[in-house]
């Protein structure tokens, strides 16, 4: 799903299967700062989430940067939980 007009808006790149195939994965979502706040992220989701149930997932997932606090809120208070953690160390 892409909607464009003078700058690209919304994006939905990638939903596939995990690993073990019972979840759809959700590759990358984007949402234009100067369009946050909109209710475009929440009706990505649901175009995400729709896909995904016509696939046959019965769950999604997706990755977050730590230190994206404005997104972790937002998949926060649709429902999303934390599932796991990635650990970095510099050497």
């Amino acid at each position: 799903m892409q909607r464009s007009s003078a700058r690209q808006v919304i994006e939905i790149r990638r939903l596939e299967a995990t690993a073990q195939g019972r979840t759809g994965y959700l590759g990358i979502i984007a949402v234009a700062e100067n369009a946050t706040g909109k209710g475009i992220g929440r009706l990505l989701m649901e175009a995400a989430e729709n896909r995904a149930r016509e696939q046959g997932y019965p769950s999604l997932l997706l990755d977050v940067f730590a230190s994206n606090a404005t997104a972790r809120s937002f998949y926060r208070k649709i429902g999303f939980i934390e599932d796991s953690m990635r650990l970095r160390r510099t050497i």
